[in-house]
């Protein structure tokens, strides 16, 4: 120590210097509080992420694996042992993104987006997270709903890409518009084979309006829907509408009501099902009925739909 050092051994007349580096130190601006720097890093962190969605998206070509399918021609067994396998094919690259032009009558399930593409689908882009590197496409139909039948001549495509691509849910466009009106069955959304039927009770006034969907030889009748349209009656009258005989003998009731007055528009009652309810045996009606709504009443009638198969 010299005579120009202090006793803590500073040089006089020279402050003590901290680097950046020294963990010891937190160097803020001057006018500057700890808050104030941490919403500076909220706003950065929100700008940051309203970028994000975009940070990853790449037009650029990259690798890319396209193919035109006829979804009727099997490729093999299918994995999932349902559904008509139509592609499995080893990729040798990341897939980020999945292109689809669906102008066929069929569920498309599309790996490795996981992704069902619906029939008459047009411009689908799916984003793939996994980067799977291998490509598979049934032909199926999602559990629970109904399958189209197919229509001769009909292709899909269908691009497996590297490049992220934006995701787009794509358009949907009339069959008509495509390939020609499908088969009757299919142009209602009924299953292959399917005969459309449609049963009405025509106006009744006071009395019971029935809609018998018929029965058929060697086919069972199924009921998709229905509606119950009236006027009210002189007085309120609550009365249970009844469809039968569904499979397992069951009748099902609805509770409808007329209002008083008999020039009111009564609610009317509208069921669609999410899938055709069978008859309770080959060969047998199906028929919704409404009891009468009483004295004043005009107007009621009954509408059915459904199918034989």
């Amino acid at each position: 120590m010299n005579d120009n050092d202090d006793r803590f051994g500073h040089r006089a007349g020279v402050r003590q210097r901290f680097f950046p580096s020294d963990t010891r130190v937190v160097e803020h601006p001057p006018g500057y509080t700890s808050a104030d720097f941490y919403e500076l890093g909220n706003q950065l962190k929100r700008l940051t992420d309203s970028f994000q969605k975009y940070r990853e998206e790449s037009l650029s070509p990259g690798s890319l694996y396209e193919q035109w399918y006829n979804p009727s021609a099997s490729a093999g067994p299918s994995p999932l042992g349902v559904g008509t396998l139509l592609e499995d094919h080893d990729l040798g690259f990341p897939c980020h993104a999945v292109m689809v032009d669906n102008p066929t009558s069929q569920w498309l399930l599309i790996e490795p987006s996981n992704r069902w593409v619906p029939p008459y689908t047009l411009g689908r882009i799916d984003a793939v997270i996994s980067g799977g590197q291998n490509a598979r496409l049934y032909a199926r139909t999602p559990p629970g709903l109904l399958a189209f039948a197919a229509v001769a001549g009909e292709r899909a495509y269908v691009a497996w890409h590297e490049a992220y691509l934006r995701p787009s849910p794509g358009h949907t466009v009339a069959a008509n518009q495509i390939s020609g009106i499908p088969s009757a069955g299919a142009a209602a959304g009924l299953p292959a084979g399917a005969t459309p039927v449609e049963a009405g009770s025509g106006n009744v006034a006071n009395g019971v309006a029935t809609a018998s969907l018929p029965a058929a030889v060697g086919k069972t009748t199924y009921i998709t829907g229905f509606e119950i349209t009236s006027d009210g009656a002189t007085a309120v009258a609550v009365v249970r509408a009844t469809v039968g005989v569904l499979v397992g003998g069951v009748t099902e009731g609805y509770t409808y009501t007329a209002v008083a007055g008999a020039t009111t528009q009564d609610l009317t009652l509208v069921v669609q099902y999410a899938r055709g309810l069978p008859g309770n045996a080959v060969n047998t009606a199906i028929s919704v009925s409404l009891p009468a709504l009483g004295a004043g009443n005009t107007n009621a009638e009954v509408n059915a739909h459904g199918y034989q198969l």
